[in-house]
């Protein structure tokens, strides 16, 4: 039965946590790539939220839930269960608690299937995906641009969140026209001193899932919504 979780739960969950991050850099070592403090972050992000009006954080004996606001209803990322076979229960149980009926959307990586099969039993569906893409950053990187427009092909380099470390500004990107383009703004990327670019993807978006597949880009996290 889900029950508050509470600042002397962070170390478990901690712990959870650091199991995972490991997981994570072995499927993308530059999106993903753990900063060197990234436990002490992650601690003081988790333990600000505790508490905080509008988010609900919740564990059982097996995992735990942080539900941060997002319009009319929750955006549900840092959630974690014990082995995998708790997902069916212990997560199940603890999405429907943090949402009370409200829309959610989860975070899943696409290589985490316990979370994505936990989605799916829950009726959510797929409503964005992002995809990345590692690329050759400069050893001696020039100033980074604000912005990276090439042909309609259009980006930002921004920094990564505090808790990880890929190595340099990440090439996040809006629009793109072409693999031309794309190849282009990925250069311009590099040389400013890039490691990864990201593409988000709308669900009914096929044409750029494809041109993404062709340009050597892998589907790293889906993004499920729906009504709990």
């Amino acid at each position: 039965m889900p029950r508050p979780l509470t600042t002397a739960d962070l170390d478990w969950a901690l712990d959870l946590v650091e199991s995972r991050r490991r997981d994570l850099a072995e499927h993308a070592p530059h999106f993903w790539r753990p900063a060197p403090d990234a436990r002490e972050l992650h601690g003081r992000f988790l333990g600000n939220q505790i508490g905080r009006a509008g988010t609900v954080a919740l564990r059982t004996d097996h995992g735990f839930v942080f539900a941060g606001p997002r319009g009319d209803g929750y955006l549900i990322d840092d959630f974690l269960v014990d082995s995998d076979d708790r997902w069916p229960t212990d997560g199940a149980a603890l999405v429907r608690a943090a949402a009370g009926g409200k829309s959610v959307r989860i975070v899943c990586p696409v290589h985490e299937l316990g979370r994505y099969r936990l989605a799916k039993s829950l009726g959510l569906t797929v409503a964005e995906s992002w995809w990345t893409h590692d690329l050759d950053a400069a050893a001696a990187p020039g100033s980074a641009p604000e912005q990276i427009s090439v042909d309609g092909t259009t980006g930002r380099l921004l920094p990564a969140p505090p808790v990880y470390a890929p190595g340099g500004p990440v090439l996040i990107l809006s629009a793109v026209t072409s693999l031309a383009s794309l190849a282009e703004a990925e250069r311009q990327a590099a040389a400013a001193g890039s490691p990864v670019a990201v593409v988000p993807q709308r669900a009914d978006d096929l044409s750029r899932a494809q041109l993404l597949t062709s340009a050597g880009y892998r589907r790293t996290t889906d993004y499920y919504d729906g009504n709990v």
